[in-house]
């Protein structure tokens, strides 16, 4: 799957289970940052079976994690979604911010075929994603 048609398509609608290591972790690469308002970024939470191995998962009802609304609430989304995953669009700055300070004191998880962070939530391991998008189209590089 391409992942800016996917990601462009999406908006604000749930994801469905088939984006495990598609998107890559804005955070993680300079291109991702950008001053331009009219850019969207957020973050996407999705049920994972299980992380890998060598991934190491973190308890996201404390720390710096559980203090962010954001990431708990597309946390919680997912957790309760049909489809197990849920979206979340960071409109605000601030929120921004907090999101990828506190993704920052986490490790973040590059195996072959995925990407992101591992988080447990309710006794369920979810991965979580950043993303950016500018005009409807999706930076994944």
């Amino acid at each position: 799957m391409d992942r800016r048609k996917f990601l462009g398509s999406v908006g604000g609608t749930a994801l469905t289970v088939s984006l495990a290591g598609c998107t890559e972790a804005f955070g993680q690469s300079e291109k991702k940052q950008s001053t331009d308002n009219t850019a969207d970024r957020g973050i996407i939470a999705e049920v994972v079976d299980s992380a890998p191995n060598d991934a190491t998962v973190i308890n996201a009802t404390t720390g710096q994690i559980g203090s962010v609304k954001a990431i708990q609430d597309v946390l919680g989304r997912a957790v309760e979604s049909d489809q197990g995953s849920a979206l979340r669009l960071l409109g605000e700055k601030s929120q921004l911010n907090a999101v990828q300070n506190a993704l920052k004191s986490i490790p973040y998880y590059e195996g072959e075929n995925t990407r992101g962070y591992f988080l447990e939530y309710n006794d369920t391991i979810l991965i979580l994603y950043q993303f950016y998008r500018k005009d409807g189209v999706a930076d994944d590089q």
